[in-house]
């Protein structure tokens, strides 16, 4: 699951905040203090900090380009979805 540390107080933690709810990722916030809080696999990073897919992301512009590849991915997923249900013509349905 993708999960994003960020401090309370931020205006590109507030951003990414707001860019996950809006692509509708499942993915968990955690209020973090410090960046003695990270995890292990954040270490080294500065807050704010979205763990995804395994990386460690931070900084600006490394966010940024992650948001924008996570709405690419979100894109096609919508792309390939359907609501639909089909009927056979032996009457078999979805």
């Amino acid at each position: 699951m993708t999960t994003f540390y960020r401090p309370a107080e931020n205006k590109l933690a507030d951003l990414v905040d707001e860019a996950l709810d809006d692509m509708v990722i499942a993915h968990k916030t955690i209020i973090v203090s410090r960046e003695e809080e990270l995890p292990e696999m954040a270490k080294g990073h500065h807050l704010p900090v979205l763990i995804d897919n395994g990386d460690a992301i931070s900084g600006e512009a490394d966010l940024k380009a992650r948001l924008k590849e996570l709405k690419r991915i979100m894109r096609l997923w919508d792309m390939f979805k359907s609501d639909a249900c089909y009927i056979d013509e032996d009457g078999t349905i979805c």
